[in-house]
């Protein structure tokens, strides 16, 4: 099969690679569709803690189950799936209260688990959930990064007509604000220093979208304020829009140092907290959302390419000569 191989930092080539078989309690799936994720561009780079080349990336994938192995009868073959790409142990402490984001023996695509950007991939069944028939290969892909803002936004636990600020409006940012839009919020303001990126969160439900380096942020406005960028002093920006008793809560992994005033966290009782990825509750509830219809996730979707395109695609983006929120990649 054909597999889009990281051979070392910034180097990317489609390789033929053998393509794999179903282990006790695995599925075989025929891709159908992937997306590109910040977190592939960490590894492309060489800045991943834990995915090295060489390595096959990719992690967002939809398609159809073509095999089972040993013990398992379920999902069905030539169902169709979205994975969930996570493997825990199940018996750490984490793992016993329900958080499998936190797993501390996680395995993921690129890390003791094959990547998806290739023609066939292995799964266990376990994390495998049905993709309705009615949405696309593409839109079933979204399901993994919503998953993520899923999270993001409930650890928010925004109430209908609360105020809230989404900073960054980046895949994950910009599905916050599709979900924060979804949740009927009240004021949702948004930022970001791409002009594309605040349009397209206009027209998915902002109602306030500014470039923060141009204008002056409303203070002690909002109720909950998202952190979906690591953007120079975004810190202090999220102290300075909460209210008082306001909730914020932080998805970014910084690469540079950030203040915070922490008078204003303490007078005002402000609280911060952190999202990682999301539990299974999470991944449901995305799946849910796309696959009721709520959600139309073609609306993220700015470029379709195929496997071949992948390598100057990733290049492309990393020069940031890509202007746009998802890529996806077509399998057929």
């Amino acid at each position: 099969m054909k597999a889009l191989m990281l051979t070392e930092p910034m180097k990317t080539e489609v390789q033929d690679v053998p393509k794999p078989v179903p282990g006790p309690g695995e599925v075989l799936i025929k891709v159908k569709s992937g997306g590109i994720c910040g977190s592939d561009m960490h590894t492309y780079r060489g800045h991943h803690p834990y995915r090295k080349p060489p390595v096959i990336l990719g992690h967002e994938v939809s398609g159809e189950v073509i095999a089972h192995g040993p013990g398992v009868t379920s999902p069905a073959i030539g169902a169709r799936v979205v994975v969930e790409p996570h493997i825990v142990c199940g018996t750490c402490e984490w793992c016993r209260q329900g958080l499998v984001n936190l797993c501390v023996n996680k395995r993921v695509p690129g890390v003791g688990w094959q990547g998806t950007f290739a023609e066939y991939l292995t799964a266990p069944a376990s994390v495998c959930h049905l993709l309705a028939d009615h949405v696309g290969w593409a839109e079933g892909s979204t399901i993994e990064p919503l998953a993520v803002s899923q999270r993001v936004y409930s650890r928010g636990q925004a109430k209908p007509g609360e105020h809230i600020a989404v900073l960054g409006q980046g895949s994950i940012g910009i599905l916050v604000t599709l979900l924060a839009a979804h949740g009927k919020a009240g004021r949702l303001f948004v930022t970001d220093v791409m002009p594309y990126n605040l349009e397209a969160a206009k027209r998915l439900g902002a109602t306030d979208a500014v470039d923060p380096r141009n204008a002056e942020l409303p203070a002690g406005e909002f109720d909950v304020v998202y952190v979906c960028t690591d953007g120079p002093e975004v810190m202090e920006q999220a102290v300075r829009l909460c209210k008082k008793r306001a909730r914020i809560v932080v998805v970014s992994l910084f690469s540079r140092p950030q203040s915070v005033d922490f008078n204003n966290l303490v007078t005002r009782e402000i609280t911060m907290t952190g999202s990682q990825t999301y539990t299974r509750e999470d991944f449901v509830a995305a799946a849910n959302l796309v696959n009721s219809g709520e959600l139309d996730m073609s609306q993220i979707i700015t470029a379709r390419i195929k496997l071949a395109d992948l390598p100057g695609m990733l290049a492309d983006i990393d020069q940031r000569k890509v202007v746009g929120i998802k890529t996806v990649i077509d399998f057929d």
